[in-house]
């Protein structure tokens, strides 16, 4: 008899197994099905945003994910106000938000102080040690990952060195409360000294400072402005341009909308290129990955765009070298 209990135990452990086992697979094809909501929180409206948000889109798409059946998608812009932004990601989280992409340093540091426990995938993004996201690229937090974009300062100079043979002076206008602001000035400067050329700064706090500061910085003794993009600068570049317009100064920057308004010439950061990494980063999570245990990455190529009508109110005149190799002419 003995026997047969030990039989009937062992069969009873076995349905136990399977029935755990299936008990599993059920869970888990119910983790694969179920439709998460990613809340996309922006800072200010853009091109270079729109560039980064589609590129999102895309490498989710191209990650295998279906929107609509996977996941679905909140966007939110907070217009530059930063209240405002505070408050979407509080209605985010309120929402039980399964995933937050950033789109900025800024909201990515309002979501690093908001919540520290559901995945945020952030781009369009300088530096994310300098924004406080980590020790280094690879020692992160928890639940953050994303792709980073560093302005390209060392190709924008030899732009301008190509326009202006002779250039020693530059000038620029700094935001020293946006993070990014502050690396990107130290990339531009870092890239300037190495050509003996002088940077000449000087500081934005608000919106409102832009008329003033533009003017009083095409007064100094400069051959050009470097407008290194940032939120302030990006949407008040209409205005810096206008100014150096007067002082008949050439404008040199790095993002597309510095081109369509009025930048003599732009070697563009691919925005689309770091959405498009951070969508591919965003689908891992989603399918369970460790935000921590993914290295923080560098987005990968630019664009160089040449404004011959803006040169040309300048005095100067578009490089061949440079023509050659451009991805667009403005004629």
């Amino acid at each position: 008899m003995a026997w047969i209990r030990g039989l009937l135990a062992l069969a009873f452990a076995s349905v136990l197994l399977l029935s755990f086992d299936w008990w599993l697979k059920r869970g888990a094809e119910a983790g694969r099905g179920k439709k998460r909501h990613l809340a996309f929180i922006q800072y200010i409206q853009s091109p270079e945003v729109d560039e980064a948000e589609a590129g999102v889109r895309t490498g989710l798409k191209e990650s295998g994910l279906v929107e609509g059946e996977d996941y679905e998608i909140t966007v939110r812009n907070a217009s530059g106000d930063m209240p405002t932004m505070l408050g979407l990601i509080d209605a985010a989280l309120q929402d039980r938000a399964d995933m937050l992409v950033t789109f900025s340093t800024p909201t990515l540091q309002a979501a690093m102080n908001r919540t520290g426990r559901i995945p945020v995938v952030f781009t369009f993004v300088t530096d994310p040690v300098a924004a406080g996201a980590g020790r280094n690229y690879v020692d992160h937090r928890a639940n953050i990952t994303g792709v980073y974009t560093h302005a390209p300062c060392d190709t924008i100079i030899d732009c301008v060195r190509a326009f202006i043979p002779g250039v020693r002076s530059i000038g620029t206008l700094t935001v020293p409360a946006e993070v990014n602001s502050v690396f990107n000035h130290k990339l531009l400067v870092a890239a300037a000294k190495k050509r003996d050329i002088e940077v000449v700064d000087l500081p934005l706090a608000a919106a409102s400072d832009v008329p003033d500061t533009a003017a009083a910085l095409c007064t100094r003794r400069i051959d050009a402005l470097v407008i290194v993009a940032s939120n302030l600068t990006i949407t008040a570049f209409p205005t810096i341009v206008s100014a150096a317009r007067r002082a008949r100064l050439p404008v040199f920057g790095s993002a597309t909308s510095q081109f369509e308004n009025g930048a003599v010439a732009v070697v563009a950061e691919d925005f689309f290129n770091a959405g498009h990494g951070s969508g591919k980063l965003a689908a891992r999570a989603l399918r369970g990955e460790n935000p921590g245990a993914i290295p923080f990455q560098p987005t990968s190529g630019t664009r160089l765009l040449l404004n011959r009508p803006a040169a040309e109110h300048c005095g100067l005149k578009l490089p061949d070298a440079l023509r050659g190799r451009a991805d667009k002419v403005k004629e």
